[in-house]
């Protein structure tokens, strides 16, 4: 199937134009971004935004207002509020501790657990040294 559009042969070829029309033209509907059609294969122009980067746009839009809002929360907010956000960020801290003093611990159990391997061979070793020194004299 044919298109009717202007066939631009790649991707690059198709933002070139995009950017001199975009500098150049006085109209009032530019294109602005390129793409590849299903049915003829080739790139064309088009004035649409892409859906996704427009989603991402207005969610980074909404994201922004809604850090303007939590400021604004935050600072007229009631004793309660600022209570719990500073009672949320102590556990925090708790948690972080916690979790370094589980670390520690495990280390120490590895630890512990490789004095109690040397302390019997040392045993071993011992009993070994014994038995032979008995064997010694008793010859």
């Amino acid at each position: 199937m044919e298109c009717k559009k202007t066939q631009y042969a790649s991707e690059q070829l198709a933002l070139d134009d995009v950017k001199r029309i975009g500098d150049k033209s006085s109209r009032s509907t530019i294109p602005v971004r390129a793409y590849k059609c299903n049915h003829c294969d080739f790139w064309h122009l088009t004035s649409k935004e892409n859906r996704v980067e427009k989603y991402i746009r207005e969610l980074l839009c909404e994201l922004d207002s809604l850090k303007k809002e939590n400021v604004t929360l935050r600072k007229t907010s009631d004793s309660g509020e600022k209570l719990k956000i500073k009672i949320d960020s102590r556990v925090a801290e708790l948690m972080k501790a916690n979790e370094t003093l589980y670390k520690e611990n495990k280390k120490l159990r590895s630890d512990n657990g490789d004095l109690i391997c040397r302390n019997i061979q040392l045993k071993s070793q011992i009993e070994k040294m014994s038995t032979n020194q008995q064997n010694q004299s008793n010859d």
